[in-house]
């Protein structure tokens, strides 16, 4: 086998990736078929398809058979809501497991973990979800400062006081959310960063209510 050639086992194993993701759009690349192979995943929320990072792997000369892959988190904007400690999660969870399966051919494997496990063991999708909302919040706002407090002569309810947020405080539009982002501000609303208040945080208790002014008599009003 000369240095440009790879070896036969990372040819199959990049014919069978070709074949499993062929039918994908943009979720399988292959950045280079010679030493060292470079492949890029793109890894999407099982539950928001539209929400996605995008994963590196590289396999070294002795991959198979003596080494695992190499992983790495590329700078671009699909990765932008990942912050470094969470970076650092996803390939720690990808090396472990790759250091078990030195051997055999593994990429497939590891990009099947990683969708079916690592959204919920390593807390991606909470992550992801605060960090949208917050860009959401910051977007109202920075469209609201734009538009001014009147829009087409009447005041949005989220940001008028005694509205849907504390004191005048800016919400996300819950329109535009997803049912992550709605499950997650709802998760915050009490106290929390997002300043919502639950649905019937302003009910009156009536039996409350009527034990302090008194229950209405029949010649009660004249």
């Amino acid at each position: 086998m000369s240095s440009g050639d790879v070896c036969e086992e990372q040819a199959m194993e990049l014919d069978t990736l070709d074949s499993i993701f062929g039918c994908f759009e943009n979720e399988f690349t292959v950045v280079s078929r010679t030493p060292p192979v470079h492949l890029q995943f793109r890894i999407p929320d099982p539950d928001e398809p539209s929400h996605f990072f995008l994963l590196s792997v590289t396999w070294p000369e002795g991959y198979p058979a003596a080494e695992p892959p190499s992983f790495d988190l590329p700078t671009s904007p699909a990765n932008s809501r990942l912050d470094q400690p969470t970076r650092q999660k996803i390939l720690d969870f990808l090396t472990a497991k790759a250091a078990d399966m030195v051997g055999e051919q593994m990429t497939f494997a590891l990009i099947s973990d990683l969708k079916d496990e690592g959204f919920e063991q390593l807390s991606l999708r909470e992550i992801w979800e605060e960090r949208s909302l917050w860009e959401s919040r910051e977007a109202a706002g920075n469209a609201a400062a734009a538009d001014g407090p009147e829009e087409n002569g009447h005041v949005d309810g989220s940001r008028a006081a005694g509205g849907d947020g504390r004191d005048g405080a800016e919400v996300p539009d819950m329109r535009h959310l997803t049912k992550n982002q709605k499950r997650t501000m709802w998760k915050h609303a009490v106290g929390g960063e997002i300043n919502a208040r639950r649905r019937g945080w302003n009910w009156v208790d009536i039996i409350s209510h009527l034990s302090k002014t008194g229950a209405p008599t029949e010649n009660s009003g004249g």
